[in-house]
């Protein structure tokens, strides 16, 4: 005997509602995830550059305290990490550690910060993907160090999270509509 139209209607209804509620349940922890581990990697991102700049800025504050030693030198000397841009501005101009990536306007945000004797630490959308800007005045040399650390391992990192996560949450939806569908033709058996 062949199932009534009711039947199949609330079946589809049965299973359709587990589906709804695996894919508000899994796409709100899908949710929760990502932004949690995105504010941990970006708080550890910023320690980081952080971290790298002072070491970097006081290596310049110690070569530039040399009698006679020039900005253009000093960052010729130093290896700065893959994605690290570093720029020096000293009396009134800026030296870079690169020649084709020479955009002081990049530290603009944290400039005041600096230029007020704070350590200053910025995020730019100037750059692809997002950089943190992290600037340190140097006084003892009259000088200001700014580097840009381009957060591209960071940029792979939630895009990889952020699709597996949207994976997960497709295949749980998946999962409850199956878990419907047999629930309900176990419930409405004649």
């Amino acid at each position: 005997m062949k199932p009534s139209g009711a039947a199949r209607g609330l079946r589809s209804t049965v299973t359709v509602a587990f589906a709804v509620g695996a894919l508000v349940v899994s796409s709100s922890l899908a949710l929760g995830t990502y932004l949690s581990a995105r504010h941990l990697l970006v708080d550890q991102r910023e320690r980081t550059a952080t971290r790298q700049a002072y070491t970097d800025a006081a290596l310049v504050r110690d070569s530039l305290l040399t009698s006679g030693a020039q900005v253009s030198d000093v960052l010729g000397a130093i290896s700065p990490p893959a994605g690290v841009v570093i720029y020096v501005r000293r009396n009134g101009e800026w030296y870079s550690s690169t020649l084709d990536n020479a955009r002081p306007d990049l530290t603009s945000s944290v400039q005041p910060i600096v230029a007020q004797g704070s350590v200053g630490l910025a995020w730019t959308g100037a750059t692809d993907p997002h950089a943190v800007v992290v600037g340190v005045p140097l006084p003892a040399v009259d000088a200001e160090y700014y580097e840009v650390s381009v957060a591209e391992e960071l940029d792979e990192t939630l895009w990889t999270l952020g699709l597996a996560l949207v994976i997960g949450a497709a295949l749980t939806t998946l999962a409850g509509g199956l878990l419907g569908r047999a629930a309900s033709r176990r419930v409405l058996a004649p």
